[in-house]
């Protein structure tokens, strides 16, 4: 994550990444390798519909809208589209940094 961050200079990139480190984790740093292999998806979705039911009430499985789906796969490969990824910046009024424009 800290190296798609637009950030001024390695440094501060390297900053943000000891702070992303503190502050997230994954299941096989918490549980090593050989523990987080038993948490695949199905596992994972179970455990997860379990407690927000202990928080929200019954739920229930339902299939996913077709039509849904097709506008989340269409705004999944826009979003990761180079023109998407690499677009500069818009300019916003007042915003500026030492390095020019924001």
């Amino acid at each position: 994550m800290s190296k798609v961050l637009k950030v001024p200079d390695e440094k501060f990139r390297d900053k943000v990444h000891k702070t992303l480190q503190e502050n997230l984790s994954t299941i096989r740093r918490e549980l090593g390798e050989q523990e987080a292999s038993r948490w695949d998806e199905g596992t994972l979705n179970a455990f997860m519909a379990e407690e927000f039911q202990k928080i929200l009430g019954p739920m229930s499985l339902s299939e996913k809208d077709p039509v849904l789906q097709a506008k989340m796969d269409e705004l999944g490969a826009y979003l990761m589209s180079e023109e998407w990824l690499f677009q500069r910046g818009k300019p916003v009024q007042g915003r500026r940094s030492r390095f020019g424009r924001v």
